[in-house]
Order: C-alpha cells, then structure tokens, then sequence
C-alpha cells in the first residue's frame, strides 16, 4: 500500500528507495522501516530497501534415468539483506549444439522459503526430442547428431519488488537416446578400416603390431597353417566411444548405456571352430608397437562354420567401462587356448564383424 509523509502541509509519497530520516538525542538517523497501529496490530508500511537480492552459484548435471538437476550446496541459494526474499523462479532452456537458446521454459515458482536451505536439488525429465541420436552417413558409416544443453536462470524479488536474475554457464549435455553404432573410422591411407593384430615369435617373443589391413583380428598360433603366432588382434574406433558417451556433469562422468553387443564374424573358413574370446582394451589405435592394455570381463561364442558370425551381449562391466572410457575397443584373445582363429575387419565383404552397438533407453 502506498506510504506518505505530512511534510509542511504536504504528503509525500515515499518508496523503499526513499532515504528517511528521524532525529534523537545523538544525532540523525537513518530510518528502515516504520509501523503503525491500525486499531488491532502493528503494520508495517514503509521498508528502506534499494537493493536487489543476492544469488548464489548452482550446479547442473544429468543422470542415467533421463532427468536433468539443478542443485546447490555450502548455503541459502538467495539472500537479501534489506527487506527479505519473496519469491525465487528457476526457469531452464535447451540450446542445440553450436546454437543459441530455445527460450525459457519456467519450471520452479518458490514463495515458501525454499531458496534459503542451505542446499537443495531439484530435477526433471528431459524431454525425448532433446536427446542427442545418430546420423547414417551411409556406407557403414555414422556420426552423432541433435545434442542438446540444458541451462538454468534464476531471478529473486524482494519483498518491495526489486529483482535480478542469474544465468551460469555451466550448462550440461543431455543423455543420447536410441541405438548407435561404434565402428571403426575408414583408414584413407590403407583402404581398409582401423583393425591390427599383435604378433609373437614362435618363440613366443613379441614382434608388436603387424600392420594388417585385411582379416586383421586374429589370435593364437597359426603357423602350422601357413600363418603366425598372434597374441591378440584388435579393432579400433577412434574417438567414436567418448564421443557417444557424452558428459553429464561438471566432474566429466559420462552417461553410460543401458545395453549393447559386439558381432563378430569369421573369415571364410579361417582358423579353428569353437569356442573364440573377445576382450575389451583400451587404444583408440594401432600404437604400431605396443601393446594394448585388456580390461574386463571376457566375453565367449562358439563359432563354426564357414564365414559364421555372433552377436556377443555386453553385460554391466563393459557399458562401465566405456562409459568411464578405461575402454575404447574391442579385441580377440586366446583365453588359453593357443588356437588359431581369424575374425574380419568391419566392411571387409560389407561384414559387420567389429560393430559395437550400444542403447540407450
């Protein structure tokens, strides 16, 4: 309600921004608020108050069920030290990759204090159109597509109407959404895509990397068929694991999958049928020397016959382990058995042996 003072005669209209002062007995003094009686209570009609509030820093992040958080942490999110919070909005936005903002969408209305826990988290479900997908870029090839920021705004009005807002950029990536394929990135300067095998002696010392560009996944001992003695091959995809396990949070955690496979297939009628191991590693290519490093569990298919294939079933572990990236590929081990077995390249024959497929639900 509107407030006045009789100044010689005249009102005044005064507002929260109007400096009023009182004497007393040591001098002037400014005045912060005033009261009067209405017959009943106490009212108060006049508080000095020409600041906005304060807001304090949030941070966002994504979950594995599809939902985005604000939250906040170490204090209240808003303050005002004058005439106190009345209300606190928090509104998100999506922008598209490399775009701007879509528009604020509001989301929380606060009147009842909730701003002045010391912390607080709050989330809602990203909408599917909003989810990053994959693009076919044809011939066995395919990219990521449609990713999507989630920023946040806050605004906080006083209780004598002032406001401000608050953006911070620290906005997070969406989880993908639908089935994506892993392969491995076309070498231009071989023809063929990114595979390798890691050769021994037949005295079982390590010679490294053979350079193959065909039939290039290959283990155990193949010189009684005209072959070598392999330790492990191996395909490799590159950046293509980071890239589809995008970040969810300021720590760099990444969304992990809900389910995937690897097929593998082999080569003509290449190497021994029977019971062939795969492994994950941890090169994004061929070093040309080194070894690889192999980390969890191995996964097992029987295979016979000519140009037969599988489809091996990731389990928990290895989404895991992509999504920490302390993987980036997969490879054929002999699992103790110093059988011979020869797996393709992905594309060889427009073969299929080597794709990670990965959902995300």
């Amino acid at each position: 309600m509107p407030t006045y003072i009789n100044k010689d005669g005249t009102n005044t209209l005064v507002s929260s921004a109007t400096n009023i002062y009182a004497r007393n007995d040591s001098g002037w003094s400014r005045i912060y608020f005033i009261k009067v009686y209405n017959g009943s209570t106490w009212q108060q009609v006049y508080t000095y108050d020409s600041t906005v509030p304060s807001i304090g820093n949030w941070s966002v992040s994504g979950n594995d069920s599809n939902q985005m958080t604000f939250s906040w942490s170490g204090g209240a999110l808003v303050t005002d030290a004058d005439s106190g919070v009345a209300s606190v909005q928090v509104e998100y936005q999506y922008t598209p990759w490399g775009g701007s903002g879509e528009g604020w969408q509001a989301w929380q209305n606060w009147t009842a204090n909730q701003w002045a826990a010391t912390s607080g988290s709050y989330s809602f479900t990203v909408a599917t159109a909003k989810r990053a997908t994959q693009t076919n870029l044809g011939n066995g090839f395919y990219d990521i597509a449609n990713r999507y920021f989630v920023d946040f705004r806050v605004t906080a009005t006083d209780n004598v109407g002032n406001a401000t807002s608050k953006t911070i950029a620290n906005g997070q990536l969406t989880r993908p959404y639908g089935t994506f394929y892993i392969v491995p990135p076309f070498n231009s300067s071989t023809g063929f895509t990114y595979a390798d095998s890691y050769q021994l002696t037949s005295g079982g010392g390590n010679i490294g990397f053979y350079g193959l560009v065909s039939q290039a996944v290959r283990s155990g001992n193949g010189i009684s068929v005209g072959g070598l003695n392999w330790s492990y091959g191996c395909w490799f995809y590159g950046d293509d694991v980071e890239k589809y396990h995008l970040i969810k949070d300021a720590s760099n955690n990444r969304y992990k999958a809900d389910s995937g496979t690897l097929e593998a297939q082999r080569y003509q009628s290449s190497g021994i049928s029977g019971t062939w191991a795969w492994q994950q590693h941890d090169a994004r290519f061929s070093t040309g020397t080194a070894n690889v490093n192999f980390v969890g569990n191995i996964a097992t298919a029987s295979i016979s016959g000519t140009d037969a294939s599988a489809t091996l079933t990731l389990d928990a572990g290895h989404l895991t382990n992509f999504s920490t990236l302390s993987a980036k590929g997969f490879g054929m081990v002999r699992n103790g058995s110093t059988n011979y077995r020869v797996c393709r390249n992905y594309l060889q024959d427009l073969s299929p042996s080597g794709r990670i497929t990965l959902v995300f639900n």
